[in-house]
This record gives C-alpha cells, sequence and structure tokens, in this order.
C-alpha cells in the first residue's frame, strides 16, 4: 500500500504501474491519496507504532 499526497498521485500510480509491469500477476500495489493532514496522521501513527 502507497499512500500520500494527492500532488504526486499521478506520479506514484504511473511508478506502480511500471514497477508491476514485468509479473502484475504476481505484484499488486495499492495506491491511494489522503491529504496532507491525514498523511502527517498516518505517518505518526506508523512511526510510534514502530516503537
Amino acid at each position: 500500500m502507497v499512500n500520500g499526497s494527492s500532488t504526486i498521485y499521478p506520479i506514484t500510480v504511473a511508478s506502480s504501474e511500471q514497477y508491476a509491469a514485468p509479473s502484475p500477476e504476481a505484484t499488486t500495489i495499492d495506491v491511494s491519496f489522503s491529504g496532507t493532514g491525514d498523511g502527517f496522521e498516518k505517518l505518526a501513527l506508523l512511526i510510534l507504532g514502530m516503537k
């Protein structure tokens, strides 16, 4: 799962498609965007959850 800024969403989608192209049946990448506020919240939760 890749989640990030709506600004770079199109680039992230294109990159994930290129990465998965050699074996699309074996590679699944979910791409979404949540906006700045939600993105920072998810990052903080990830960092805190890793400790």
